[in-house]
């Protein structure tokens, strides 16, 4: 899987050869995507936006805690388990342990 501008999310099954869009529900750009090992849960984050998928990106849900303008831009994030890292801009660190159904604002 692969995120870019405008909300692009592509996904590939063969190496490469074909690529799938995915409706990430956003068309704010995105930065990082991570999945746990089983590839059915992952989460999507970039301008404004965190987006979480349970069923390998076939659909996706808007889990921004603050949605719209007041999100920072986040960068990058990381999965353990059910848990879930995000950074973003501004010193931003929000931390997850129930796989984004809610967030500890961590930032400094």
């Amino acid at each position: 899987m692969a995120v870019g501008g405008g909300g692009t999310v592509l996904w590939t099954s063969n190496g490469g050869e074909n690529w799938t869009a995915a409706l990430v529900g956003t068309n704010r750009d995105l930065h990082a995507v991570a999945f746990l090992p089983d590839g059915s849960a992952g989460i999507a984050v970039g301008q404004q936006f965190i987006g979480r998928t349970l069923d390998g990106g076939q659909s996706w849900e808007n889990i921004t805690p603050e949605p719209g303008n007041n999100a920072p831009d986040f960068q990058d994030v990381a999965l353990v388990g059910n848990t879930v890292l995000v950074v973003g801009d501004g010193n931003t660190v929000l931390r997850s342990d129930d796989f984004g159904d809610s967030f500890e604002d961590l930032s400094f």
